[in-house]
């Protein structure tokens, strides 16, 4: 199976492309530049600077040796501009059989006129987050039981394509917050390959999404200092047995 990958260039990223790369034939990567998100004077306090902080350590943690480990070399196409007539040109000229999708810019609907299959790892569980920061939210609305992942496949909406399925990390005990975090991104990138080659198979039925309130779809704008700090006084220390026991009592998310 010939894959093409879109993505980014954080250590997540590369752990997906050398996963895609162990388990497919991976014709190319198109990638967008490593960038500053939050470049806004907000997100200079040291509140702010030590919660980005920990979130790099805790990817390294979860994703960074591993990240490092495939030497394999692959075509690669780095552009600041996703949608660009030469990159669309330069995925022609791979031919792939299936596009993934994980960590740019939103797609222009061209490309979704030129290939069938582009999937996207969207990392909140669609219909009820989409956006951007979507495994954040659910700390703040206290919603625990919607953190994870969701395969689907791409339309001009935000986030808003067919599902293919949807992943969530076991939430243990002691479990801080920004563990949690790239658990559910490890969780879902090792179960990327399981849910291609099912789909290319034909062994997955793609599921429209429900219509949510549009206060579902979040923007960068969203996060704050405030949002952030409620979201981490919810978790404390750390996910508790009180924690859990919400979950279970919870139907919210459930797909």
């Amino acid at each position: 199976m010939r894959v093409l990958v879109l993505t980014a260039g954080e250590i997540r990223h590369q752990y997906f492309i050398n996963k895609v790369q162990e388990n497919f034939e991976l014709v190319g990567v198109i990638k967008q530049p490593k960038r500053k998100y939050y470049k806004n004077s907000l997100y200079e306090t040291d509140f702010m600077k030590r919660h980005f902080s920990l979130l790099l350590k805790a990817e390294m943690k979860w994703l960074g040796v591993e990240s490092r480990n495939n030497k394999n070399e692959y075509d690669q196409y780095e552009t600041e501009d996703i949608n660009s007539v030469k990159t669309l040109e330069w995925a022609k000229d791979k031919n792939p059989d299936i596009i993934l999708l994980f960590g740019t810019r939103v797609l222009d609907k061209v490309w979704m006129d030129v290939f069938g299959n582009i999937v996207n790892l969207h990392l909140g569980l669609s219909p009820n987050y989409r956006g951007s920061a979507t495994l954040f939210w659910p700390f703040v609305n206290k919603e625990l039981n919607c953190i994870g992942v969701t395969f689907h496949l791409t339309e001009e909406n935000v986030d808003s394509g067919p599902i293919l399925d949807r992943v969530r990390p076991p939430i243990l005990v002691g479990d801080s917050y920004y563990d949690i975090n790239y658990k559910a991104i490890k969780a879902g990138i090792d179960s990327m390959p399981n849910v291609v080659f099912n789909y290319m198979n034909g062994n997955i039925k793609s599921k429209s999404q429900i219509q949510v309130p549009n206060n579902r779809t979040y923007k960068k704008k969203h996060f704050n200092e405030k949002v952030l700090k409620q979201a981490l006084e919810y978790i404390g220390d750390g996910i508790t047995e009180g924690h859990i026991k919400d979950m279970k009592k919870s139907l919210k998310c459930k797909f």
